[in-house]
């Protein structure tokens, strides 16, 4: 029998159904991301450090869990790495004093899957991991870059 949590958990790890979607599962987690975390933005600064803080905590968790019931690590179809990754870059751009109006969190999800995507130097070293802290991490680092490349491209972007 399979436990609540682990239920939970699954659930959490294929991003509520938007891990599912084919084609490219990882950008409709990245939109759902976006989208949840741009609209709780608005709503709450602290609340949404403590969900993107316990969503990075139990991440591995529950990507562990979204990894052995898919039988596979780093199955496509685990978005809860997407999910907390592209909240973490909106909440930081926020923290800077940015307002994030439509074209900025555009411009945070699209350098956000290049980035995910490409996985340039050391993104591709932890994605090699193949652990559950390996799919959380990369994404989180993907998410670094998007901060800076957001920052560079800012002035010609808006």
């Amino acid at each position: 029998m399979v436990r609540f949590t682990d239920r939970v958990a699954y659930a959490c790890a294929v991003g509520f159904g938007s891990g599912l979607i084919k084609p490219a599962p990882g950008t409709w987690g990245s939109l759902l991301g976006a989208l949840l975390f741009w609209g709780l933005l608005s709503y709450s600064f602290m609340l949404s450090a403590i969900l993107l803080l316990a969503g990075t905590l139990l991440g591995g968790y529950i990507c562990r869990v979204g990894g052995l019931r898919l039988g596979e690590v780093d199955h496509g179809s685990i978005v809860w790495d997407e999910i907390i990754a592209v909240g973490w870059a909106l909440w930081s751009v926020a923290a800077a004093g940015v307002s994030l109006d439509v074209w900025c969190v555009l411009l945070i999800f699209i350098l956000f899957r290049v980035f995910d995507i490409f996985k340039p130097w050391p993104i591709f070293i932890v994605d090699a991991w193949h652990t559950p802290w390996g799919v959380m991490w990369d994404d989180i680092l993907a998410a670094a870059y998007t901060v800076i490349g957001f920052f560079i491209l800012m002035p010609l972007w808006v």
